[in-house]
């Protein structure tokens, strides 16, 4: 295996773990969204982010992974901004 061949495969090892918690996330709150009386807003962010987990191990399988970063960042923001709300929101 070559030096190239490893980097990659570490970074694609690293997508992958840092693809795990919006994915958890996301699929939590779809459940909750459905089951705890519907929450069309949650239930919509969370199938936004799914979405872009999805097209960002899409476009890594493309060998585009530049552009599955910016994804994988993308589908992190509801997360982000909800543990935000959490720590400094007032309830």
């Amino acid at each position: 295996m070559t030096k190239a061949t490893a980097l990659f495969w570490l970074t694609v090892a690293g997508w992958v773990a840092l693809a795990i918690p919006p994915v958890f996330y996301a699929g939590v709150s779809l459940v909750l969204s459905v089951r705890g009386g519907f929450d069309l807003m949650g239930g919509l962010t969370a199938l936004a982010m799914l979405a872009a987990v999805g097209a960002g191990a899409y476009r890594y399988w493309r060998r585009d992974a530049r552009e599955a970063w910016i994804l994988l960042g993308l589908s992190w923001a509801p997360l982000m901004l909800t543990l935000m709300w959490g720590v400094f929101g007032k309830a």
